[in-house]
């Protein structure tokens, strides 16, 4: 368990990285502020069951921004990238840091769980996991997160639900994965997974962490893309509300 918490520990390092990445690269300018709806799952399966991949993706930031601004109680954004201006910004990070980075968006419904992966260079993919819906999902999650964070945990009761863990999160895009010859995995996540240890998911071999560079966002619009300006130990963000 202690090898598993220092992997932990490395996913979150690569996560600060990741922003930091993230928010100081140039790239396409962001459109003006969109207003921020409830994810509507059934509007979402009949975007992706016409391939409009880049319209889910959309559906699915705008949904995030407003179930955050909702807790927050405020607008945490004045502008808005669509998925051909996130995948812009990521072909400028993928430059600048010589990581080849995508982003994954794993949705769950009450059905099943659809899964994106949205990588730079490239058209986003989409595949939908029918062997489990939210509920079951979520409670499996649950079950594995608090099996790693438990010291006391044999090592063979974790590695079993990480494995199939990964095989519902991870094995349906992996093909994708090394033919795009990608290193680094932004995750956004959907309710009930935002507290998955990615770390520890784990094919059988290696755990994720030992394959790609990790990263959790809320939703990539919810970062705010302007650079930050430092002066006499004192940063200040040109404008907007950055999580």
């Amino acid at each position: 368990m202690r090898r598993l918490f220092r992997l932990s520990c490395i996913a979150l390092l690569v996560f600060g990285l990741s922003l930091t990445a993230i928010r100081s690269t140039p790239a396409a300018t962001p459109a003006e502020r969109q207003q921020a709806t409830p994810l509507n799952v059934e509007q979402l399966q009949e975007t992706l069951d016409r391939q409009d991949v880049a319209g889910a993706i959309r559906l699915v930031e705008l949904g995030w921004q407003y179930q955050y601004e909702q807790y927050y109680g405020g607008e945490l954004t004045t502008q808005f990238l669509d998925a051909d201006g996130i995948r812009q910004r990521l072909e400028d990070i993928s430059r600048t840091t010589g990581k080849k980075v995508a982003l994954i968006y794993a949705i769950p419904t009450p059905n099943h769980l659809e899964l994106i992966l949205l990588p730079p260079g490239a058209r986003p993919i989409h595949h939908r996991v029918s062997s489990v819906n939210r509920q079951t999902l979520v409670q499996f999650v649950q079950s594995f997160r608090d099996g790693v964070m438990d010291p006391d945990t044999p090592r063979l009761d974790y590695l079993q639900p990480a494995q199939r863990l990964y095989r519902i999160l991870i094995s349906p895009l992996e093909q994708d994965l090394r033919a795009l010859r990608l290193n680094t995995l932004v995750f956004c996540l959907g309710g009930g997974l935002r507290t998955v240890p990615l770390a520890a998911l784990h094919d059988g071999k290696q755990f994720l962490t030992e394959k790609y560079n990790l990263a959790i966002l809320p939703a990539f619009n919810l970062l705010d893309h302007r650079p930050t300006v430092c002066k006499r130990h004192k940063c200040v963000s040109n404008g907007g509300f950055s999580i």
